[in-house]
C-alpha cells in the first residue's frame, strides 16, 4: 500500500505546474499522511481543496459585504493597512483548511461507518465537490461564478515594494522583484511550510522512522 501511495505521489510532484505551489506543501502532508497508513486518503484531495476554496472565496465576499473589521475602509489605503489585509488573508486560510478538513469527515464516514472502499469514496468526494460548490454558487451568488464584492485578489492582497517602503521606480534586481514585488502572503507560507516538512521528513527521528 505505501510502495503505491509513495509511486503516485513521486509522479504528482514532478508534475506540480510551476504556478501552482501551493499544491507542493500538500503533498508533503499527503506523503506524512501516507506514511502514517492512510493511503487512500489522498484520493480525495481533488475535491477538499475545491471545497475549501469555495467557502474561503465566499467567506471573503461576506466579509467584504458587511465590512467586517472594518476591511473595505482599510483597503482603501493598501499602503498604510496592506498588514491588516495580510492578517485577513490569513484568518481566510485558516477557515479554509477547517473547511476543508470537515469536508473529508465524509470519507471518514463512509470508509468507518459505512464500510465503504476507500478509493470509490474519495472518487465519489472528487466528483461531488465541483457539483456541490456549484449548487451553492448558483444559490447564494444567483451567477455562474464567485467573484470578491469589492476589487480582485491583486488589489486586495498582492504585496508590492512600495508598500515594503520602496520607490516604485527602484530596481531590486531579479530575486528582490521575484520575492518583494507583486507577490502574495501565501507565496512565502507554502515555501516556509516546503522547507519545515522537508526537514520533518528527512532530518528528525520521527520523520525518518515515519519514511522507513
Amino acid at each position: 500500500m505505501n510502495t503505491q501511495f509513495t509511486d503516485s505521489a513521486r509522479q504528482n510532484t514532478a508534475a506540480i505546474p510551476a504556478d501552482k505551489p501551493p499544491q507542493i506543501p500538500f503533498l508533503k502532508f499527503e506523503a506524512i499522511v501516507g506514511r502514517g497508513g492512510m493511503a487512500t486518503v489522498w484520493r480525495a484531495w481533488e475535491g477538499i481543496m475545491i471545497f475549501g476554496a469555495f467557502v474561503g472565496a465566499l467567506t471573503i465576499n461576506l466579509m467584504q459585504q458587511a465590512n467586517t473589521f472594518h476591511i473595505v475602509d482599510a483597503a482603501l489605503d493598501m499602503n498604510a493597512n496592506w498588514g491588516s489585509l495580510q492578517l485577513f488573508l490569513v484568518l481566510i486560510m485558516l477557515m479554509t483548511a477547517v473547511a476543508g478538513a470537515l469536508f473529508s469527515l465524509l470519507l471518514a464516514i463512509a470508509a468507518i461507518n459505512l464500510k465503504a472502499d476507500q478509493t470509490i469514496g474519495g472518487t465519489a468526494l472528487n466528483m461531488l465537490s465541483p457539483a456541490l460548490v456549484c449548487f451553492f454558487i448558483r444559490l447564494i451568488a444567483q451567477q455562474s461564478e464567485l467573484r470578491m464584492f469589492k476589487g480582485d485578489a491583486a488589489s486586495w492582497f498582492m504585496v508590492k515594494k512600495t508598500m515594503l517602503g520602496f520607490d516604485k521606480a527602484k530596481e531590486l534586481g531579479f530575486l528582490g522583484e521575484t520575492f518583494l514585488n507583486k507577490v502574495y502572503l501565501t507565496t512565502y507560507i507554502c515555501i516556509l511550510l516546503f522547507v519545515v516538512l522537508s526537514i520533518f521528513l528527512y532530518k528528525t527521528r520521527f520523520g525518518l522512522r515515519l519514511r522507513a
